[in-house]
């Protein structure tokens, strides 16, 4: 029986990943140093001591993808390129006050040489919304997408792994 070893050399690189994911044509931006700017600030962090390091990051990327699949499952008219970003980068506060305005603002700068200016706009309003509830008019989709795809990765499987992740840190 094969056990799965030797298999990661068949796993796609993040480029390929993230093409996936964006069935639409040719991606506007560069993605790639963009996953590298997110990496190199969420990859290690460790918000919580319960939260393996990293938490951020990965929860960022699971949290963009789903919002995508939202919106495609929904037939949304949403810029899935911001979608992704916005939710790779809507916690990038955690830890610093009101974490939606400090992250809106960081991004502003993390990414400013990346991303246009409307670009950037556009995903800081998204960060700055992503856990303000509102009435849904009031949202835009691409906010309320976010919200929906957040939370649902804070369910399901992802709770378990923290549990058990918990449990083995307090030894």
């Amino acid at each position: 029986m094969d056990s799965g070893a030797g298999k990661l050399k068949d796993l796609p690189d993040l480029q390929t990943e993230l093409n996936l994911f964006f069935k639409f044509g040719e991606i506007s931006m560069d993605l790639e140093k963009i996953e590298k700017v997110a990496k190199t600030q969420m990859g290690s962090s460790q918000e919580r001591k319960f939260r393996e390091p990293g938490w951020i990051y990965h929860h960022g990327r699971r949290t963009g993808k789903i919002a995508i699949h939202l919106a495609d499952q929904l037939n949304l008219d949403v810029n899935r390129d911001l979608l992704y970003v916005a939710g790779l980068f809507h916690d990038l506060g955690k830890g610093k006050g009101q974490h939606q305005n400090a992250g809106a603002d960081l991004i502003q700068l993390l990414l400013l040489d990346l991303l246009a200016e409307a670009e950037l706009d556009e995903i800081s309003e998204i960060i700055r919304a992503h856990n303000q509830r509102r009435e849904p008019e009031q949202l835009p989709d691409s906010a309320k997408l976010i919200q929906d795809a957040d939370l649902i990765d804070h369910v399901g499987h992802i709770d378990i792994w923290m549990a058990f992740y918990w449990s083995g840190s307090q030894g």
